[in-house]
């Protein structure tokens, strides 16, 4: 759990009929979405094309949406703040459930019998960086409408 933040007292109150899921919320939520499925695609796509290898393009896909999944919990803590301004270490269940997510996907391509039973294939360290890559790119999403919708709310 996160501990409590700092400034917690000085934010203002949060309007009791507001929904959870707010205009913010769900633009984050759609952009994340139309982001993280175009570029798996893309890349599914690419790699089929290119490779004729459809093992290697769904391990690209597979790794990709996990590998989004784990990185851009970490921006979605907050919805005022940048992700570089928190300190991501500080839920340890957090940081552990990542780690943990991180294991269990190695192991659906490096693990006996998982990469038979999901049929995927080992990704190089080219693919790898390429997954990452596009992991950053959303949470970069991530943090360019929070801050477009920080900008918004301090006009007001």
């Amino acid at each position: 759990m996160d501990p409590k933040r700092k400034n917690l007292m000085g934010e203002p109150p949060v309007n009791p009929k507001e929904n959870l899921l707010n205009f913010q919320v769900k633009a984050s939520i759609f952009l994340v979405s139309l982001f993280a499925g175009f570029s798996t695609l893309i890349i599914f796509s690419f790699f089929l094309k290119n490779s004729g290898d459809l093992a290697l393009s769904r391990s690209l896909a597979f790794a990709l949406l996990g590998t989004n999944s784990l990185f851009y919990v970490f921006s979605c803590r907050s919805l005022r703040q940048p992700v570089w301004q928190t300190n991501i270490f500080s839920n340890h269940w957090l940081i552990l459930g990542v780690g943990g997510g991180f294991l269990l996907l190695l192991s659906a391509f490096y693990l006996p019998p998982l990469p038979a039973l999901l049929r995927t294939a080992p990704l190089d360290f080219f693919e790898w960086g390429m997954v990452v890559a596009i992991g950053f790119g959303t949470v970069l999403i991530i943090e360019i409408t929070k801050f477009v919708f920080v900008l918004k709310s301090k006009r007001r």
